[in-house]
């Protein structure tokens, strides 16, 4: 709750100064956070609750007040080419992101029908390299650093909640900590019944979906170049 409020109070002076400067008219306004929460299963992992953050923009004459857009999937490496455009400046080629622009205006753009997430390593250098594949309805994780005894240690754990999970004597919330420290090499979750990400699918539990998420995440990972593409397709598609 402090947090928010700090949040608020920080952006409300931000806006004053800018209605007092006379230039609010002709100032992008963008609100973002770069990741979840900074507990477990939140900041510093690919769930959809650590990549699923807010993105406001506030762009006189373009952004609609009070439109929403629940449809398309961003990210914020879409905001590059966006303000590229926004200041009359060339778009470098090779961008991951896209032009927002008609997004921002009520309009549609196709190929957002998913996203994908990365992370490399904690804030201690450790690597803990994980992809997701994420639409509507289901999320796949590949979990390249999981090997059944490498334990998981981030940032997002040296609160009270990390502790309390750790030192619970409820089953069900001391094999939930388990699993946070190990992993498993993949997981799916099916969103629509599982909102949490609480029941891993990727063990049987829906084949076909599965094997959709393998095939997007390996053409992904192609056409990224991304280095642990090889590493990938021995694991998992030629396995």
């Amino acid at each position: 709750m402090s947090s928010a409020r700090r949040a608020d109070d920080t952006l409300a002076a931000v806006l004053a100064a800018l209605d007092a400067s006379g230039l609010a008219g002709d100032t992008i306004v963008i609100f973002m956070s770069d990741n979840g929460m900074a507990v477990p299963f939140g900041k510093a992992n690919v769930y959809e609750q650590c990549t699923r953050t807010p993105l406001i923009v506030r762009w006189p004459g373009v952004a609609g007040a009070g439109r929403t857009d629940d449809e398309h999937f961003v990210s914020t490496m879409d905001l590059f080419p966006t303000l590229c455009l926004a200041a009359g400046a060339t778009v470098p080629e090779g961008l991951d992101g896209r032009d927002l622009t008609s997004l921002l205006k009520g309009g549609s753009q196709s190929g957002r029908d998913q996203i994908n997430t990365v992370f490399h390593e904690s804030s201690s250098d450790q690597r803990y390299d994980m992809r997701g594949v994420h639409d509507e309805r289901w999320s796949y994780i590949w979990n390249a650093w999981s090997d059944g005894s490498l334990n998981y240690r981030a940032e997002n754990m040296q609160g009270l909640t990390w502790p309390a999970m750790r030192d619970s004597t409820d089953p069900a919330v001391a094999a939930r900590a388990q699993f946070y420290l190990l992993r498993v090499r993949e997981e799916l979750y099916d969103l629509a019944n599982d909102p949490h990400a609480l029941n891993n699918l990727a063990d049987g539990g829906a084949p076909e979906e599965l094997a959709r998420r393998r095939a997007a995440m390996d053409a992904w990972m192609g056409s990224t170049g991304d280095p642990l593409h090889a590493q990938y397709r021995e694991e998992v598609i030629n396995a």
